[in-house]
Order: C-alpha cells, then sequence, then structure tokens
C-alpha cells in the first residue's frame, strides 16, 4: 500500500517538475524577445543621436540664412530624403508663405513664395501641430502643383512657433517615395524644430531692434525742431540732432560739454518746468525764452517727456523756433483795423472770449445770426445771451479747451429764428508772452444744410443696403413661381371645369400670382430689374389713368389734377410710372377713410432750384416734378424716416405688405429720379417725385394682351437655363408647342452646342444671369457664328449694373421671370415671327 503511494507521489513530482522546466523555458524565450526589443530601441535612439548630432555639427556656429541652409542640407541628407524646406509666415499676406531654404535634387534651390490654401502645409499652420502623410500625399491634396510637377509621395512637417505660440513658419522634409512610419524622423525634425523656432524667433526680434533704432534715429537726426536729450538730475545734455546745431549756433561737441540750464535765459522756471514734467510725465510749454550762441534771445515752445535710459531718468526735449510766430503776432495786433475788416465780412462767426467766458471780440455775421449789436455782446457771458442748456454746452467746451491748452474742434447746435441749427466750431486759446491762456477765439461754420445732406446719403445707402437683400431673395422666388404658375397653368389646361382638382389647381396658381406680385415689388424696390424704358408724356399718362384712379379711390374722395400745360416728356417704364402712380393713391385713399381729397400735380423745374431745395442727387438741367398730395391723417418724423423700407406699414395686420412705397422708392431710383415725402401729423401728405425731362419725341404704347396662337411649331430653339427645374418646365412646354429644342445649363456648354449643331437654330432662349458666361455675352458668341438666330432674354433679377443698362438701351426681346406658359408661348411666337435676323437694336 505504501509503495503504491510512494509511486503516486514520485509521478505527481515528476509532472510538476516538467511544468515548471516548461515555465522556464516560456520565460527564457520572453526575456530573449525583451532583450531583442531593447536592443533594437538603443540602436534607434543611437541612430537618432548620431543624426541629431550630424545635424547640430553642421548648423552649430551658423545663424541666420546660413543656418537654414546648413540645416536643410542636413536634414536631407540624415533623413535620406530629396526636399527640405523651412518657410515662414508672409505677414502682410495671409495665407502665404516664403521659404527661408530650400533642399532639392542635391542642392540648394531658389526661395520662393506660395499660396497655402489646398497644401499640406495649410494643415501645419492653422492646426499648429505636425502633419506625416508617409504616402498618397498627392492623392490627399490633388490642387497641390508643387507636389504634383515634383512627384512628391510622402510629407513631414512641423509648425514653428512664435512667443505668443502663434505659428509662424514651418519645417519639413518630402520624399518621392513613401517615408516608414516610425517615430525615427518624426522624433528628429519635431526635437529641431525648437531649434529653427528659436533662430527664427531671434532673427525677428533683431529685424524688429533695427527697424526701430533706424526710425529713431530717422526721427531724431532729421526732425525739423531742435532735439536735445539730457539728465533730469545733472541737465547734461548728452545728445543732439542737427536742428539744434544749424539753430542754437552751437558745435556737437560745445552742446555735449553743456548743461540745459545754460542755454536757458529762463533757467529757473525751466528747471521748474523739467522737474514738473517728470512728476506728470511729460509737458508742454508754448513759450520759454533760450539763447543761441551769439547771445540772441529767442523765444521757443517746448514739448518734453521723460524716460528711463541706462538706469538714469532722462528727458527729450523739443525745442520750436517761434520768432517769426511772435513776430507775425506782433504784426497781427499792429494790423487790428483790417482784421476788423476782414472779420466783419467773413461769412462765419467770429468771436473771442476772455478766460471768464466773457466776449471781447464778435463778428458782424455772429451779431446778426442772433440779432444782437456788438455793445450788447462785449462784456457778457453766454449765460447773459442764450438759454440755459445751450449756453452750459458752449461753456464746457471752452473749459476743455482752457484745460487742453491747445485747440479744439466741436459740434455746436443754436437756436436761430428758423429752428436749430449746427455749427463747426474750432475754439483755441491765445497765449500772452508770459505764456499764459488770456483768452478763447473761435470761429464757428453753420453745417446745417451739409448735416442734412449726410442724413440723406446714410438714408441711401441704407436704402441700397436693403434693396441687395430684397433684390437677392426676389430672384431666388422667381425661379420657383417660375415653376409653380407654369406648372399651375398646364394642370389648369388639362383638367376640365367639373373635375374636383380644377379648384384645388386654381388656388395653387392664385397664391403663385400673389408671390409673384410681392417679389415684383421687391425687384422694384431693390432695383434689379430689367426695365424697358419709353419717352413718354406724363400728362398724358395722369390723364388715361384718371378715370382707374377714381374707381380705386372710391366716391367719397375728390380727385384733382392740375396738370402743366404743353407735354412733359420723361424716359421711363409706363407700365412701372402707373403702378407708382396707383400706389399713391391707394396710399392716400387709406389715409383718408373719412373721405377727402387727392390731387395729383405736373410741372417742369431746373435741376439747380430742386438741388437748393436738398436733392443733392438730381443733376443740374430740366427735371418733370410730379406730385401727389392727400388731406389725410398725415405722419410724424419717425414715420416718414422709414416709410421707404419695404415691409414697413402704418396699416393694421393683414392690410398691407409694407412694399408699395418701398416699390415707388425702386422705381422712381431706377428711372434717375428722387423721391421725397413732406408731411405732418394733422396736415396730410405730399409725395413729390423729380424725374429727369427726356429729349426726343414721344414714343407711341405698344400693343399688349395679343391672343395666344395655339398652332404648332416646328423651329429650333436652344434653350440655356442654368437652374434645371426651371429649365425642365421651359422645355416641356416648348416640345408640346411642336418645337425642336436643344438645352443647356450653362452659356459654355450653349456655345459648344450651337457650333456642333449642323441644322438652323432659330431662336436662342436664355437666363440673364448664369455662373461663368452671362446671357448677355453668350448671345454676342452665338451672333458671331449663327447671324440669323433670334434671341429672347428671360430673367427675374439682375444685381449687374452695367449689364442692365446695356440690356435696356439695346431695346432687347426679354421675359420677366415669373411667367406662365400663355405669357411665354406669346413672346417666343412673337420674336420668331418679327421680322429681321438678330432680335435686339443695332448698335
Amino acid at each position: 500500500m505504501k509503495s503504491n503511494d510512494a509511486r503516486v507521489e514520485v509521478a505527481r513530482l515528476k509532472t510538476r517538475v516538467a511544468a515548471l522546466e516548461q515555465l522556464l523555458e516560456v520565460h527564457e524565450q520572453a526575456v530573449i524577445g525583451q532583450v531583442g526589443r531593447i536592443e533594437a530601441a538603443l540602436q534607434q535612439i543611437d541612430g537618432q543621436s548620431k543624426a541629431l548630432r550630424a545635424v547640430f555639427e553642421s548648423t552649430a556656429t551658423e545663424t541666420g540664412d546660413d543656418f537654414f541652409r546648413s540645416l536643410v542640407a542636413s536634414l536631407a541628407s540624415t533623413l535620406g530624403v530629396r526636399w527640405a524646406f523651412v518657410g515662414e509666415v508672409i505677414g502682410n499676406r495671409p495665407g502665404h508663405v516664403r521659404t527661408l531654404a530650400l533642399w532639392m535634387d542635391g542642392g540648394l534651390g531658389e526661395n520662393f513664395e506660395y499660396a497655402l490654401a489646398g497644401t499640406p502645409c495649410e494643415y501645419v499652420i492653422t492646426d499648429q501641430r505636425m502633419r506625416f502623410f508617409p504616402r498618397g500625399v498627392q492623392q490627399l491634396f490633388p490642387t497641390d502643383r508643387i507636389l504634383s510637377d515634383l512627384g512628391v509621395e510622402s510629407y513631414l512637417a512641423f509648425p514653428l512657433f512664435s512667443d505668443a505660440r502663434e505659428a509662424m513658419g514651418l519645417v519639413g522634409v518630402m520624399h518621392d517615395a513613401p517615408m516608414s512610419e516610425d517615430s525615427h524622423a518624426q522624433s528628429l525634425l519635431g526635437i529641431y524644430a525648437a531649434r529653427v523656432g528659436a533662430e527664427l524667433r531671434r532673427l525677428r526680434v533683431v529685424q524688429a531692434l533695427q527697424e526701430n533704432e533706424e526710425k529713431y534715429h530717422r526721427l531724431f537726426s532729421k526732425a525739423m525742431d531742435a532735439v536735445m536729450l539730457f539728465d533730469v538730475e545733472t541737465y547734461q545734455i548728452f545728445d543732439v540732432n542737427d536742428a539744434a546745431i544749424r539753430i542754437y549756433g552751437y558745435s556737437r561737441d560745445e552742446f555735449l560739454r553743456s548743461k540745459i540750464l545754460e542755454l536757458s535765459a529762463e533757467p529757473d522756471k525751466t528747471a521748474a518746468a523739467i522737474q514738473q514734467a517728470m512728476k506728470v510725465g511729460g509737458a508742454y510749454i508754448p513759450l520759454r525764452r533760450y539763447k543761441k550762441k551769439d547771445g540772441t534771445v529767442f523765444p521757443v515752445e517746448i514739448s518734453a517727456g521723460p524716460f528711463i535710459w541706462k538706469g538714469r531718468p532722462v528727458m527729450c526735449a523739443v525745442f520750436r523756433d517761434i520768432t517769426e510766430r511772435k513776430r507775425a503776432e506782433e504784426a497781427l495786433r499792429e494790423s487790428n483795423a483790417r482784421l476788423r475788416a476782414i472779420l466783419d465780412y467773413s461769412p462765419a462767426m467770429v468771436f473771442l472770449k476772455d478766460t471768464e467766458g466773457q466776449y471781447l471780440l464778435s463778428n458782424r455775421q455772429f451779431e446778426q445770426t442772433f440779432h444782437l449789436t456788438h455793445e450788447a455782446i462785449v462784456g457778457k457771458t453766454d449765460h447773459d445771451l442764450f438759454p440755459l442748456e445751450q449756453a452750459a454746452a458752449f461753456s464746457a467746451n471752452d473749459r476743455k479747451v482752457l484745460q487742453a491748452g491747445v485747440p479744439m474742434e466741436f459740434e455746436e447746435i443754436a437756436a436761430h429764428d428758423d429752428g436749430p441749427h449746427t455749427s463747426i466750431v474750432v475754439k483755441f486759446p491765445l497765449y500772452n508772452e508770459q505764456g499764459e491762456i488770456y483768452a478763447i477765439g473761435g470761429i464757428a461754420t453753420d453745417i446745417t444744410e451739409r448735416k442734412s445732406l449726410e442724413a440723406q446719403l446714410r438714408q441711401s445707402q441704407k436704402m441700397e443696403a436693403v434693396g441687395r437683400l430684397a433684390g437677392g431673395v426676389a430672384h431666388d422666388f422667381n425661379n420657383l413661381l417660375t415653376v409653380i404658375i407654369g406648372y399651375s397653368d398646364l394642370l389648369l389646361r388639362h383638367l376640365g371645369h367639373g373635375d374636383p382638382s380644377r379648384k384645388h389647381a386654381e388656388e395653387i396658381k392664385k397664391a403663385g400670382d400673389r408671390a409673384a406680385d410681392l417679389t415684383g415689388q421687391l425687384l422694384a424696390f431693390s432695383r434689379r430689374q430689367v426695365i424697358q424704358p419709353r419717352v413718354l408724356d406724363l400728362n398724358g399718362l395722369v390723364t388715361n389713368l384718371v378715370e382707374m384712379l377714381r374707381r380705386l379711390i372710391g366716391e367719397d374722395i375728390h380727385l384733382v389734377t392740375t396738370l402743366q400745360t404743353g407735354p412733359c416728356p420723361v424716359k421711363t417704364d409706363p407700365g412701372q410710372l402707373e403702378q407708382v402712380l396707383m400706389n399713391l393713391a391707394v396710399n392716400a385713399r387709406d389715409a383718408m377713410p373719412e373721405g377727402g381729397t387727392l390731387t395729383i400735380e405736373t410741372a417742369s423745374v431746373q435741376g439747380e432750384i430742386v438741388a437748393r431745395l436738398g436733392q443733392a442727387d438730381l443733376a443740374p438741367g430740366f427735371h418733370v416734378r410730379l406730385t401727389v398730395c392727400d388731406t389725410g391723417g398725415g405722419m410724424d418724423a419717425d414715420t416718414k424716416a422709414h416709410i421707404f423700407e419695404p415691409f414697413f406699414t402704418t396699416k393694421g395686420q393683414g392690410k398691407g405688405t409694407g412694399l408699395g412705397l418701398a416699390m415707388v422708392y425702386g422705381i422712381i431710383a431706377q428711372s434717375g429720379g428722387v423721391v421725397t415725402v413732406d408731411s405732418a401729423p394733422g396736415q396730410g401728405a405730399a409725395f413729390t417725385i423729380y424725374l429727369p425731362q427726356a429729349s426726343g419725341a414721344v414714343e407711341a404704347a405698344g400693343e399688349t394682351g395679343q391672343p395666344v396662337n395655339r398652332a404648332s411649331r416646328s423651329e429650333t430653339i436652344l434653350l440655356v437655363e442654368d437652374d434645371p427645374v426651371v429649365r425642365t418646365f421651359v422645355r416641356n412646354l416648348l416640345l408640346e408647342w411642336g418645337c425642336h429644342v436643344m438645352e443647356a445649363a450653362g452659356g459654355e456648354e450653349a456655345l459648344r452646342r450651337a457650333v456642333q449643331y449642323q441644322g438652323p437654330i432659330h431662336l436662342l432662349l436664355t437666363d440673364v444671369i448664369m455662373p461663368g458666361m452671362n446671357g448677355r455675352q453668350l448671345a454676342e458668341q452665338i451672333r458671331a457664328v449663327r447671324p440669323d438666330t433670334k434671341t429672347l432674354f428671360m430673367s427675374g433679377y439682375t444685381d449687374d449694373l452695367v449689364l442692365r443698362r446695356e440690356l435696356q438701351d439695346m431695346g432687347v426681346d426679354f421675359l420677366q421671370k415669373p411667367f406662365a406658359s400663355a405669357a411665354l408661348q406669346r413672346k417666343v411666337w412673337a420674336v420668331l415671327d418679327a421680322p429681321g435676323a438678330w432680335g435686339w437694336n443695332e448698335r
């Protein structure tokens, strides 16, 4: 029994020994592997150390450009790459880098500048961190021509940081084969990026110091006034400029052996002023007397400021010789009688006060403006002559001049017979021979009219900005509405009167039409429409609208027209001018709910007269004036200030869009005129329109609203429209009418198809505003290759003023978006059937 137990124990021990031997073998292998990895790491570290040593040894004794050139050469050799570079961000050209050193193909390359956009360098600078692309860098940055031209495959670069931790440049390497993704190259380049950054920062500091030294030297040596630097405690002069030598007559060596008080004819006052300047941090001394080498005493004006130099307080003082000025002042006193005559005939108000605010002098313009005699003014203060608030403002400005001791400019408001007037007032101190202020002079120029013109300009600029926004919105909606209105037309044509869906289609059509009216008003306000102006008689247009206006305003409002004898020719779009009159009439009707009188007047006026009335936008020459007056409740000043802004309305919710008067403003402005409003609460409103008087014969109105010819056609039409939805809609209509349609999404494609197509193209139907080549340019190109092809433009908006005027002046065939299918068919047929080949007036 014991024998069996022993055998079992022996077997168990053998098993444990075998397991331990196996464990020891595994552990031994692990130790061997770890030792191998440690040896590999040590080899890598040793390799990096040797590489760094090589780079440092090659650049250790060099700085500046030599350092950068040695660096890129060493980097390229050490890392085994074809290209190495150092670049600096160009301070005055954001987004651009200039190379400081470039190694390529075994030698130094010529430095150049390049844009960061679309390059891997952009990521380094923007992200401010290392970027490594071990392979396929050309595919990652396909627009980088440098990568593709050189055949670069891999890229590694580190940013260089300024003291403010902003990326100021980068150091990098590139190769035409993939780079190893181990950390050897990254570690090496990252370590040395810090050295390169330090050198670049050092160069910038050196450059800044050099620039400051040069700037100081130029300012100091080239100043026209004498400049001296002296020790505040000892008064010893230690530097002077050339002007000091010229003015005082001392040589530079004589100056450097002198003290500043030795040059002063008033040494005690000069010493006190220097110490006071030290306390307050600077001083302006309007008058002191100094001595030249020959003993001549002359007056100077001094500006001085202290600073610390080499641990000692010093002062920089600028001495201006005011001898001639003092002589001029003496001559001025002697010619007081002549000055009095000049002052009295001056259109500006001129006055003089003492330091207590009492008037010493006033000119005739001042006296006449305030209806005061000279005797009533002299000896009085502002509080004796003017209302309390006005006098307080004048006195406060006087105190500012006394405290500053220099001339100052103010805007002051004073009550006049016709209301408050604003003046630009220059107030200035007068000094006696002791350098003390003894009086304040003032010259006031009335700028009330100029302020009014500035307000008009600001309002005009605001309206222009709002107009651009409104026009842009309307443009996008017009393309959508073209499709909505067009397809609703098609639905209505295919739905019978008993079809239950017809009512829905009719509602869609009505909503589209209402939206088209709104966008039309927005475009009219923004002046981005292509209008079709002609010379018309304003009197005739008003006469033709009288009956319609009477029906529009109702029987409880009396309509009166006072028209100038003889024609009032203007050049404008007649339909738009009719819309202006109807909008003004509707506003007048709404302003007179209890009834009243609406008056429409016309007259010819001269632009010079209008300009004197405050309408500076009008050029000289004859203009036609159209005035629409009502006897309604009028409006306050705040309402008048916003009355022409889009979506501004004083009507209740749902009773107005706020676009009527905005449209009036835009239409008149696009026609070269201006519109003003004169109103006050309880006094009605008068809208006055000025339009340039046109020359030439009055043109007859054209035919409109001709019935659509439903007959099928077979002409070939080249349709060009960048909006795919609109293009599809118009193409379907043209195909339905039997036309052969070639379509293009842009001008370049359309021109290519026109050249390649072998058959005739009867009509070019093109949008005006498209990316790349616009409709006007396309039409000219088509004309060159197909002179028999007619053209029809279509657009809902154009922001290009030159293009808009070209289209208007050429008298082209034009279709305004959004349009119904019938309108499109009528216009297309009219252009195709019209005589002639081109479709617009030859110029």
